[in-house]
């Protein structure tokens, strides 16, 4: 009778695992989808949610607050140092408050970021999920729902991979050269191109069907004029075509507009400096900024000049931006 009992024990055990698993196998897609809708909490650090909402292609719904992650995760590595992280955490949240305008939603193709999925999150970081939920969730409350502004509107947040040393000037107020001196250690800091003439001048062909070079001298009648003393350039010549800094290096396929260009023995060769645009923030300048003891709001304010930062929803955002 005893053996029996114990069968009967070990079948039922068998069936009820059985059970779970298919439970589990039902049940976890639900899960996954409830977590992506921000229908449930993940983890143990609460969330504290804007009022703002991202909209999705396939009707999906997110708090900005909860999109956030997605963000910053399809931009920094995991191992950034948290200052780093929170100094990206407020300018992702800038540039989507500042694209919202004077409403409260926003398609999430109009935020103009790179995301990926809390799926995908999962896939990735597997049994680390959680950990690594919690961690950015509590960074971002940190961050106190703050944005950067100036004369109390949001600003064009730029910010790019890695500066020539120093950052760019651009057309806004608050985007002034900043000394980014750290970014010459970065890896890939340094790139060099090398081109005979023929290649050379089907590249710049691409640009402008018009442009012939002297494949004799190749550099003659080449030109590069600077935008200032930062090193980026402003425009290229070509004999009488001239060519913007920004279209000759994404044309080219460079990565940054601060370049030289000379000939090196029978070829000629492109020195290039930085890696992304160079405005704003240097992502690789604000992990070595943190590093050093910097904190996120002092790291946001050596990259954009004479700027605030305080809670969105303070602000009052106009319709004209």
């Amino acid at each position: 009778m005893k053996k029996f009992f114990l069968v009967k024990n070990e079948i039922m055990g068998a069936a009820l695992t059985v059970s779970a698993i298919l439970v589990l196998a039902i049940i976890f897609p639900c899960i996954i989808t409830m977590i992506w809708s921000g229908q449930i909490q993940m983890a143990d650090v609460k969330m504290h949610y804007s009022g703002y909402i991202i909209e999705f292609p396939d009707g999906k719904e997110m708090d900005m607050e909860e999109f956030i992650p997605c963000a910053i995760m399809a931009q920094l590595d995991y191992n950034t140092h948290d200052e780093a992280i929170k100094a990206q955490i407020v300018i992702d949240r800038t540039k989507i408050f500042r694209k919202m305008g004077e409403g409260n939603r926003l398609p999430v193709a109009e935020a103009k970021l790179p995301y990926v999925t809390y799926e995908q999150l999962q896939e990735m970081y597997g049994d680390d999920f959680e950990k690594m939920y919690n961690r950015l969730i509590k960074l971002q409350n940190e961050t106190n729902q703050n944005i950067v502004t100036y004369n109390g509107e949001p600003v064009s947040a730029f910010y790019h991979s890695v500066s020539a040393g120093v950052t760019r000037n651009g057309d806004k107020e608050y985007i002034k050269s900043a000394d980014s001196p750290d970014d010459v250690t970065a890896d890939n800091y340094l790139s060099i191109m090398y081109y005979t003439p023929d290649e050379f001048e089907a590249l710049l062909k691409n640009i402008n069907a018009d442009i012939v070079i002297n494949k004799e001298n190749p550099m003659e009648g080449i030109t590069v004029t600077p935008e200032d003393t930062t090193g980026y350039v402003a425009e290229v010549s070509v004999g009488n075509i001239k060519i913007s800094g920004d279209n000759f290096y994404k044309s080219m396929d460079l990565s940054s507009p601060c370049f030289t260009i000379e000939k090196f023995n029978e070829a000629i060769r492109i020195v290039v400096k930085g890696i992304g645009h160079g405005k704003g923030l240097s992502i690789y300048g604000a992990q070595k900024m943190a590093e050093s003891g910097k904190l996120y709001k002092e790291i946001l304010t050596h990259y954009y000049s004479g700027v605030q930062i305080e809670k969105c929803n303070n602000i009052q955002t106009s319709s004209n931006l």
